[in-house]
């Protein structure tokens, strides 16, 4: 955490006071509160949820168990009502602590956790602090909401000091929150965007957290005061210039076929379930997105750039098309103003910033896709994921959990380095666009002509396969442009020299992939 200066109303009311704020976990609200839920208008739909809070301005910590669409007056130990049909138990066990600056939270001698256990023969729900070695606890009886063996999500974090209040971080603060589970399993957790929670904060959340394997699984976010580069996403995946492929857990490797491809598609989950993850998950419905490429031929025939990306979000099909640059919604030419943002079917929307397109489906996957002109118009695209790990497949997907692996639509897996036609057979032809999911075809001009023939490359086409001028003064520009990671530097090289100078901007955000997949030039 850096510059972590923070002010907050209590109860979002009065003058904002230094260090107001909240610490929350906070499960899943869908908890059986079997015994609670008994005298609710409709016990069916009544649940349960339930808060571990440190209330900074009130100095104590305490369990906060509610009922969630209990319709009915409160029972005495839910005696609070939101007067929106919710009811919440005020009555709780507190515990008083130190107050604690948020600069103090910086230091590892503050922990703070929520935990359900059995005490004194009886399953308790235990809100704990720890201060330099001291620590502080609060306690609820877990027959209130039965969070045993129905705790599935948490989240965690700094929020405003009730009553729906913000905590208000000054600019340049940097602040990495990073939640630890104790379950019993080493599985990687599964990120998932939303909360249940009231309070907020005034930080942006950076795309996309570290989801770390080990006995106490963690997830870190970063949240600073930073407009993100892309929107919010448990898990990114990028496709920029001729065409380098950034997958989902951050592999980066050519792919210079020609043709219409699925970049992410509904696939299977080929790995054991994620710890923290809510039963009966499943694919994120009806989520596509495809890419058409076009090869570099005749100047740069083993190179292939994306000339329109095509998404199924919710039950609508858009597409960014170039030659012209035009927006297709449903197979019908849409003018969208930019700034704009034009609402879809089910929960889905288009918005328009400068030049790039952003298509969101209303379970929060997205699909950016940046037009760019020069010489050799073309798009690059992002893709965020509202849920990771998730069952999808494509040229974007990793096989299973690897970060270095990618799998054809039949299930072959190939392991970096890659073999020549390895890549540029079975697994390059299975991600080709199947005719009854083709979404590209709106792209087509007005004879129907567009859709691209399947063409893979002779060879490969890194930045030593440049002439050697060409690739000293390209590699210049990237350089100056502060390209220094040697997979980024070799992409950038060959972008600039195919695509122009102005390729190399998109490199200046861009972070080092963890794995650099090579594809060897010979057959094998």
């Amino acid at each position: 955490m850096s510059s972590p200066c923070e002010s907050g109303l209590f109860e979002n009311s009065g003058s904002p006071l230094a260090n107001v704020y909240s610490l929350q976990i906070n499960t899943n609200d869908d908890l059986p509160a079997t015994s609670s839920c008994v005298g609710a208008y409709d016990p069916g739909t009544c649940s349960g949820w339930q808060q571990f809070v440190y209330d900074s301005d009130m100095k104590e910590i305490q369990v906060e168990p509610a009922l969630i669409n209990y319709d009915n007056t409160c029972p005495a130990t839910f005696n609070s009502t939101d007067f929106f049909g919710n009811c919440y138990d005020e009555n709780e066990n507190t515990k008083a602590v130190p107050k604690l600056t948020i600069q103090q939270l910086m230091s590892d001698s503050v922990k703070f956790l929520g935990q359900v256990s059995v005490v004194g023969g009886k399953l308790t729900d235990t809100v704990k602090l720890i201060v330099s070695g001291t620590s502080y606890a609060a306690t609820a009886l877990d027959k209130l909401v039965n969070l045993s063996g129905h705790w599935k999500q948490t989240q965690f974090g700094i929020y405003g000091d009730r009553g729906g209040g913000e905590a208000n971080f000054i600019g340049g603060t940097d602040l990495k929150v990073n939640l630890v589970t104790h379950s019993g399993t080493t599985m990687k957790p599964q990120c998932m965007l939303g909360g249940t929670t009231g309070e907020s904060n005034n930080l942006n959340l950076q795309p996309a957290p570290t989801l770390g394997i080990q006995p106490a699984p963690t997830m870190q976010s970063d949240q600073n005061s930073n407009l993100p580069s892309s929107p919010a996403a448990c898990a990114t995946a990028k496709g920029v210039g001729d065409t380098h492929l950034d997958t989902f857990n951050n592999m980066l490797y050519d792919f210079q076929a020609q043709g219409d491809f699925q970049l992410v598609g509904p696939g299977t989950l080929r790995t054991t379930k994620a710890a923290m993850a809510p039963r009966n998950v499943v694919p994120p419905a009806g989520f596509i997105v495809q890419e058409r490429q076009v090869s570099g031929a005749p100047s740069w025939p083993n190179a292939a750039v994306n000339r329109a990306v095509a998404a199924r979000v919710g039950i609508s099909e858009v597409a960014v098309c170039t030659a012209p640059t035009r927006l297709e919604i449903n197979r019908s030419t849409v003018n969208l103003a930019n700034g704009s943002e034009l609402m879809l079917p089910d929960g889905a929307s288009v918005t328009l910033d400068g030049n790039a397109y952003l298509m969101r489906d209303g379970s929060g996957n997205y699909v950016e896709a940046t037009v760019q002109s020069g010489a050799t118009p073309h798009v690059d695209v992002t893709v965020g994921m509202a849920r990771y790990p998730e069952p999808v497949q494509g040229l974007l997907a990793n096989a299973g959990d690897t970060d270095n692996a990618i799998e054809s639509r039949a299930g072959t897996v190939l392991t970096a380095p890659f073999a020549f036609n390895g890549i540029y057979g079975s697994y390059s032809k299975s991600w080709l666009v199947p005719a009854n999911l083709d979404l590209l075809s709106a792209c087509n001009d007005k004879a129907g002509r567009g859709g691209e023939e399947y063409r893979n490359p002779k060879a490969v086409f890194y930045a030593n396969n440049l002439p050697p001028k060409v690739a000293e003064s390209a590699r210049s520009a990237c350089t100056r442009a502060d390209v220094r990671a040697v997979p980024l530097l070799n992409a950038c090289t060959v972008d600039v020299a195919v695509l122009g100078d102005e390729a190399v901007d998109v490199y200046r955000t861009l972070g080092a992939p963890a794995v650099w997949a090579l594809i060897k030039n010979r057959v094998g």
